[in-house]
């Protein structure tokens, strides 16, 4: 029986955006579908939640890796472990690996948007994923990543000796609920005060976001649809502070917070678009949330958006607000109703199944 460990500490998390998602969904398939010979250990920085408990069963267990001080579990918690009790292979799915690590060990590496945006990142992180992300580029027997865009970046920046023969793409999946009722996302809306129609961001209210250009976009339309408002769901990121004067003045601009998942997709599939102008994202999977439910989608031109949106998205360029402007104008007066479809066609396409088939086949590469 070989041992898989993985590190599931994001997956452990009680909100669950972007990256803790990805980590949530592709561990639970990967058990799933996990070969027979295979017993996977998940290494946790807390207790073990409900929703990641349920993965558990003859052939999987949680360690759960206390560490006092909380900070650098990764760094000297987990590396100690996958020595002492060293796995056949090391899984990092959602952080970075150990600068020591057991070996053979493979990671995935979401984006490099801190090497061409440091203002969304503390100076700390930027540098702790700038030098963690050189090191996987020397060291990660496989690196993953959700696009060709990333896997473009990563080559780019963090050239290394084979580093292109180790990397592998593997799209991300979708999920969400099937379209709720009218009746329940009308008294969602109604319980947060927010009235059609609208434009959702959807994910962390950060600076790479683009949120206060998207601010600026929309109180220009607003000169044409007077009644469009904005809603913004998701936790405070990097840059937030410098952001929040952009929007916080309008009151037509609600920051909703993080919400739970229900509430998420009921104005979701009650918006009249998914405003997505991120200066930089590795994947972009909001996009395909939005697009399950046919939603109009503006996202940015020429990076990995583009690609996940397989042109069925109003492309903008995010360095102008005017731009991304009339991205919102398009998409509000769209007339084509077979777009809607084709979206929910093109999302349908990806698959948590599918993205664990592929990745359970590049851990076996190793083994």
């Amino acid at each position: 029986m070989k041992i898989i460990g993985i590190d599931a500490s994001r997956a452990n998390r009680a909100l669950k955006t972007g990256v803790e998602r990805y980590c949530f969904e592709i561990i639970g398939e990967i058990l799933r579908q996990r070969p027979e010979d295979w017993h996977v250990r998940l290494y946790l920085d807390q207790p073990v939640r409900k929703d990641v408990a349920v993965f558990v069963d003859a052939h999987a267990d949680t360690r759960h890796l206390r560490w006092p001080p909380r900070v650098l579990w990764t760094q000297t918690r987990l590396a100690w472990e996958t020595f002492r009790r060293r796995p056949d292979l090391l899984f990092v799915p959602g952080h970075v690996l150990p600068a020591l690590h057991s070996r053979p060990a493979a990671t995935v590496v979401h984006d490099v948007a801190f090497v061409a945006h440091p203002e969304g990142y503390t100076p700390h992180g930027r540098f702790y994923l700038m030098v963690t992300t050189w090191l996987a580029a020397r060291t990660a027997d496989r690196i993953i990543v959700p696009s060709a865009a990333v896997k473009d970046d990563l080559l780019r920046t963090f050239p290394a000796k084979g580093l292109a023969e180790r990397i592998r793409i593997v799209p991300h999946g979708v999920s969400v609920p099937a379209p709720l009722a009218d009746g329940e996302c009308a008294m969602v809306r109604a319980k947060l005060g927010l009235r059609q129609p609208y434009a959702l961001m959807l994910g962390r209210v950060e600076a790479k976001k683009n949120v206060a250009r998207a601010v600026q976009a929309l109180a220009l339309v607003r000169k044409e649809h007077p009644d469009l408002q904005l809603a913004l769901i998701g936790r405070p990121g990097a840059g937030y502070d410098r952001m929040r004067p952009s929007f916080a003045g309008q009151p037509w601009a609600m920051e909703l917070g993080p919400l739970p998942d229900r509430e998420t997709f009921a104005l979701l599939q009650g918006a009249s678009l998914l405003l997505f102008p991120s200066l930089a994202e590795g994947f972009g999977l909001p996009i395909l949330e939005a697009f399950s439910y046919g939603v109009p989608v503006v996202t940015s031109k020429g990076s990995a958006t583009e690609e996940v949106a397989g042109g069925l998205a109003h492309l903008v360029d995010p360095s102008s607000s005017e731009s991304i402007a009339d991205g919102i104008r398009r998409a509000l007066t769209e007339t084509d109703p077979a777009v809607a479809e084709q979206r929910r066609a093109h999302a349908a396409a990806f698959t948590w199944s599918a993205a664990a088939q592929k990745t359970i086949a590049v851990l076996k590469e190793l083994l």
